[in-house]
């Protein structure tokens, strides 16, 4: 098939690598020349990846029979507004230049966002397919899904997308556009719910004095609970997560829940605790140090970490803060100070707050105060 894939992200561009094995595409955006991304097509088997690209949308649309949205939205927290114009500007392009082809979108939208763009566009074939890709594991993701969700569309449509997007071992469940936009949402608030919930775990066997990394596994052995999102941290974190929490609760403004409100409210208190251990830790520390700002090893979602939650209420108790983030490329960083030498900010730091461990700062251990147990993500 000719597919134009409209790319904003890497998950964007791991499934363009993945349907290259055997279709023409053409993805209109530069988000695959991000370092590392290149060489990853070709460890898939994709050759000569980098040719695929172009910034012309008349270039990447025309003749095309399907295309991909897949564009970051926009959406802020506090407002709850999501900034659609974005993709209601390719749409419009997709309509100039492609308007017989069978469209599917993959942003995260807001819940009736496809319907009401259908009821715009009432001769477009718009069809919405969550994409559940993983930072750090897209063409994982891409190459061998663990399921496909497809929102709307007529017959021939679902079998197209069932045949290139799902592998042989794929569940694959169809419903209508709005099941399809609310899965993602329900998804990752159960998965913050789950971290939640084991930080309070955690909290509970420090404060008691409890072997917690004993307790974790020993009530994860029951199979209904499993052994997976229950590594303690100093709260949950990553676009994915904080954003779906924030959005579920704003979707269930009229309806009534409890759960997700207290997610949200468990993960501020955490925080709140991680600070007031942080500074038992050493006697009257005045300069904090942070090693790393991801949630998990190889993330660059700063933006969205719990640990910025943490630096800040060090900071509002007149602690001076300073940060070692080798893929943060400047000099400071919420008023703290980004230190370049990992020697020099080890020296400096009367305590060292770690939200996941490394074999660089494990000499430093005892002025180190950090509850990553198992020590992976």
């Amino acid at each position: 098939m000719k597919i134009a894939v409209i790319s904003g992200w890497q998950q964007a561009v791991a499934m363009a690598a993945m349907l290259s094995l055997r279709n023409e595409i053409r993805i209109l955006d530069g988000a695959g020349t991000e370092e590392g991304i290149l060489g990853q097509a070709e460890q898939y088997g994709v050759k000569n990846f980098e040719s695929l690209f172009t910034g012309d949308a008349k270039n990447a649309l025309d003749d095309a029979e399907l295309v991909f949205i897949s564009i970051a939205v926009p959406y802020d927290v506090e407002l709850n507004f999501y900034d659609t114009h974005d993709v209601d500007m390719y749409l419009n392009q997709v309509m100039r230049y492609a308007p017989k082809a069978l469209v599917v979108l993959r942003s995260d939208v807001p819940v009736g966002y496809t319907n009401r763009m259908k009821s715009r566009y009432p001769e477009l074939n718009l069809v919405f397919v969550p994409d559940f890709g993983r930072n750090g594991r897209e063409f994982q993701a891409a190459f061998y899904p663990l399921r496909i969700i497809i929102g709307g569309g007529d017959e021939i449509a679902r079998e197209t997308l069932r045949d290139l997007l799902a592998s042989n071992a794929c569940e694959v469940v169809y419903t209508e556009p709005e099941e399809a936009e609310s899965v993602k949402l329900f998804a990752n608030a159960y998965l913050a719910m789950r971290v939640a919930y084991f930080n309070e775990l955690d909290t509970y066997a420090e404060l008691r004095g409890l072997n917690s990394k004993d307790l974790i596994r020993s009530v994860s052995l029951d199979p209904r609970i499993g052994d997976l999102y229950n590594n303690p941290g100093f709260g949950y974190g990553g676009r994915y997560l904080v954003e779906g929490v924030c959005r579920l609760k704003s979707d269930f403004a009229d309806i009534p829940e409890r759960i997700v409100d207290i997610v949200e409210t468990s993960n501020e208190v955490r925080k709140d605790h991680i600070v007031e251990m942080i500074l038992q830790r050493q006697l009257e520390p005045q300069v904090c140090g942070v090693y790393g700002l991801g949630m998990k090893s190889g993330s660059k979602d700063f933006r969205y970490s719990a640990v910025d939650g943490v630096i800040r209420r060090l900071q509002e108790k007149g602690k001076q803060v300073i940060l070692f983030e080798p893929m943060l490329q400047m000099e400071r960083f919420l008023s703290a100070d980004v230190i370049a030498d990992f020697e020099e900010f080890a020296e400096r730091s009367d305590v060292i707050s770690a939200n996941r461990m490394d074999d660089r700062i494990r000499e430093f251990q005892d002025k180190i105060y950090t509850r990553d147990i198992f020590e992976r993500d």
